[in-house]
């Protein structure tokens, strides 16, 4: 960094260890775009750095899933501070902190408060991201970005697309939508800059196999409504972007930065099945101008299952020649009926003939789930545990390549959930705590307690590790719900 930036950004803990920030790099894009300075600061692979052997404790408390002792505290302290420093090295005019997920809100909070405590800090600071405006399942906040703001922690937040937003109050336009309040605009994204990775280009970023990997961003939003979801409250509607703009991503940052891996950071990779499929093309042919094998370029991202005649066996065979790998499928039960609850628009019969052909072109997936969903009875839960069974024959061959459990469901503001509690029957147990949270009941269900929902998460992670599944952090998230479930019975929740 030869010259003092117009802004510094910085993405905080915790996120994937597996690629770098997508934020950061699109802000910078734009910024450069119109001739504002950045420089990116990336804490999230400093954690590592800064703890090394000792990372998952520090990854296990930002989750609010463990307490530290004495001396992880003070170690904790030790690593805020140099932080700082950091910061304050850059003297920037504007500090920009991006809060991706509510997973980085507790580093944020703490970052924000140390950065409070110094004397020298002068800049602006402003948040932004999808954490800002959400509770999430380890989040005791209800709007953090306007929670940050009102003590004193930061001088603006901005929602919904950034991009714009950021250069407008950079250049004296406070009243630009989405600037400290919910009025924001969406952007066509086709528009934005591409995103530069100048500064966080890192080989410490690795996946499987010590596998360097970019992220893209080719949506936001999503198609569907799942009750348990609150992606409405962060996008109003589903924006993509062309499959030929997205291509032309890929291929820029592979001559540019000499990657051939990249994941979406979407919603759902295959929302628009028009773009889905010209993006899918337009690697192809660009494989066959360059005398390049199929498959060249390997790209993960969250897939929703379709029927047959939305997406057909040819787009299947497409995605194998393109190189999609890794898709996660949101399967959540093995239950149609409960999934139908859920606005889930797909039956295990249709997820059967997805495996298939994935199996088929040489495709993989991994599957997240929901134990303990509302309705969900005890048929219900051994369909679950059924499905796997059946399902088993994939994890053996290589098509599942991994399970992600979760905790339990947490029923949070801005959900359908939320919003039907009283029409579903969902009961909020207020001696414990004003969240909702996990600490529900359904009284039309009552025998789905917070002890049965906890007895058939560690359940359904017991069957299936028998089974020969790859369960994905199902330790780390056991370790949260059971330590909430302590809380809640300690009425400290």
């Amino acid at each position: 960094m030869q010259h003092k930036p117009d802004i510094l950004l910085v993405n905080v803990p915790i996120s994937s260890l597996s690629y770098p920030p997508a934020a950061t790099p699109l802000l910078k894009g734009s910024l450069a775009d119109v001739g504002i300075s950045s420089h990116i600061l990336d804490l999230n692979l400093d954690l590592l750095t800064q703890t090394a052997d000792d990372y998952s404790l520090y990854y296990d408390f930002f989750s609010e899933a463990v307490d530290l002792d004495f001396n992880q505290k003070e170690k904790l302290d030790a690593i805020l501070d140099l932080w700082v420093e950091k910061i304050l090295c850059v003297d920037a005019k504007w500090l920009g902190i991006s809060v991706f997920t509510f997973q980085c809100q507790l580093a944020t909070r703490m970052l924000l408060a140390k950065l409070k405590e110094s004397l020298n800090c002068h800049g602006q600071i402003i948040l932004g991201g999808a954490g800002i405006s959400t509770n999430g399942i380890a989040s005791p906040y209800n709007d953090f970005g306007a929670e940050m703001l009102g003590q004193d922690l930061c001088n603006y937040f901005i929602r919904g697309d950034g991009e714009k937003a950021l250069v407008e109050l950079l250049t004296g336009n406070e009243d630009y939508p989405g600037i400290n309040n919910d009025n924001y605009k969406q952007l066509p994204l086709d528009n934005l800059p591409l995103p530069i990775y100048d500064d966080i280009i890192n080989h410490n970023y690795q996946y499987q196999n010590g596998t360097t990997l970019l992220p893209v961003n080719g949506s936001r939003g999503c198609v569907r409504a799942c009750t348990f979801c609150d992606i409405h409250t962060h996008w109003k509607k589903f924006t993509f972007r062309s499959g030929a703009s997205i291509a032309k991503e890929i291929i820029h940052n592979y001559e540019t930065y000499n990657v051939k891996h990249f994941t979406f950071t979407d919603s759902l990779i295959n929302g628009g099945m028009s773009a889905f499929r010209e993006l899918l093309n337009d690697l192809v042919s660009y494989y066959e101008k360059n005398n390049y094998p199929d498959a060249y370029f390997r790209f993960s991202g969250q897939f929703i299952v379709r029927n047959k005649r939305q997406q057909t066996e040819d787009d299947y065979t497409l995605m194998g020649r393109a190189g999609c790998y890794n898709m996660m499928i949101g399967v959540e039960t093995g239950s149609d009926e409960v999934r139908e609850h859920m606005r889930k628009k797909f039956t295990t019969d249709e997820l059967r003939f997805v495996l298939d052909q994935f199996e088929k072109n040489g495709l993989n997936c991994y599957f997240s789930m929901i134990i303990g969903y509302p309705t969900e009875t005890l048929f219900n839960h051994q369909e679950t545990l059924d499905m796997f069974t059946e399902f088993q024959k994939y994890a053996l061959n290589g098509t599942i390549i991994g399970i992600n459990l979760g905790a339990t469901l947490s029923v949070d503001e801005g959900t359908p959930l939320y919003m039907e509690m009283e029409d579903l029957g969902l009961e909020h147990l207020v001696d414990t705590t004003e969240r909702v949270g996990i600490n529900w009941k359904l009284l039309t269900n009552p025998d789905l307690t917070l002890e049965e929902r906890v007895r058939r998460r560690i359940q359904v992670q017991e069957h299936i590790t028998e089974l020969g599944f790859t369960v994905w952090n199902g330790d780390s998230h056991l370790k949260r719900l059971l330590k909430n479930y302590e809380s809640i019975k300690q009425g400290t929740y």
